[in-house]
């Protein structure tokens, strides 16, 4: 089974990525946009796992999440990677949270390669991905939106814990269920 690790968003985050694409849609390019009940914040890509990476995963995650508190995430700009110029993702930054985000993405490189799952070699940069650009259709008013709107992404939202998914693809698209989810440690506790 294909799985990932990643943090769940609030419903309030997801309805304001969805105006989000809504206005970028209207540039008329190429892109494939994520379905709202899909947008999440990824923090490790596991690939096809077996039923024993499974269970080394779902320990790992419990060991990470003892070491976090709970924390707050709020979103900032919106881009392309590799760039603006010549986009291939689109997404939405992390403002608040970010420090948070990384530490977290190092100590889950750092358990599941001790699990034996390869350490990613790109450093990691928080983000959300909204739609992934197909071809160069209207890239230049896709361009120009993004550098001319005016985005005000004020939602924020409490991170409290890392789920495991499995993702099975299909003609309609990914289908993400979750495998396990490993709540962080109380404040204070």
């Amino acid at each position: 089974m294909r799985a990932f690790v990643a943090i769940d968003l609030a419903r309030d985050i997801r309805v304001e990525l969805a105006k989000l694409q809504d206005i970028l849609r209207s540039s008329g390019s190429d892109v494939k946009w994520v379905e709202p009940s899909h947008i999440h914040i990824t923090l490790k890509f596991l690939g096809d796992i077996n039923q024993a990476q499974l269970e080394k995963s779902r320990e790992s995650l419990s060991i990470i999440s003892k070491d976090f508190n709970p924390f707050y995430v709020s979103l900032s700009e919106v881009g392309a990677f590799p760039k603006l110029d010549y986009p291939r993702v689109i997404w939405a930054g992390v403002d608040k949270g970010r420090e948070e985000l990384v530490s977290l993405n190092k100590r889950i490189e750092e358990i599941f390669e001790k699990s034996g799952f390869p350490k990613e070699d790109r450093p990691y940069e928080p983000h959300i991905t909204i739609g992934r650009v197909r071809s160069g259709k209207n890239k230049d008013r896709l361009k120009k939106i993004i550098m001319e709107h005016n985005f005000s992404l004020e939602a924020v939202m409490a991170v409290d814990k890392v789920t495991l998914y499995q993702s099975t693809l299909t003609a309609a698209g990914p289908i993400y269920t979750v495998l396990s989810e490993a709540k962080f440690k109380e404040q204070g506790a």
